[in-house]
């Protein structure tokens, strides 16, 4: 898909860099501790974007440990200090999504990942860590 959109050309470029293609899932799942599976929970989510506004992969968040016996980490999201250590919610992807696309965000409490300056997406978290 994403080459078809570069095929077609605009005046100042092609179609794909001033489209925004978001995949996320209509809830979060969270690892259950015992690691018998999944739930529920809005700690364990994820947000893909796609977009010629974007000029590399870009990643943004913080997972915690959460599992006392230390065996890796349950995905369970981690505080940032960008968002004044709030954890990052699907309202923060919806708000970077609403400034690439440069509209009204739909919850404009929550801040964007990302900005847009200069037709290019420009990364809002940068306090990236594996496990916070």
């Amino acid at each position: 898909m994403k080459e078809r959109l570069k095929e077609k050309k605009t005046s100042t470029g092609n179609v794909f860099d001033k489209t925004v293609i978001a995949i996320t899932s209509e809830f979060n799942r969270l690892p259950r501790r015992d690691g018998s599976g999944a739930d529920h929970g809005i700690e364990g989510s994820n947000y893909t974007v796609f977009s010629g506004m974007i000029d590399e992969l870009k990643m943004g968040g913080n997972i915690r440990q959460t599992n006392e016996a230390k065996l890796g980490t349950w995905g369970s999201a981690g505080s940032l200090p960008e968002l004044g250590g709030r954890l990052a919610i699907i309202g923060n992807a919806a708000s970077a999504v609403s400034s690439l696309l440069e509209i009204k965000t739909p919850t404009p409490n929550d801040a964007p990942f990302c900005t847009k300056e200069k037709g290019k997406a420009k990364m809002a978290i940068t306090s990236l860590k594996n496990v916070a």
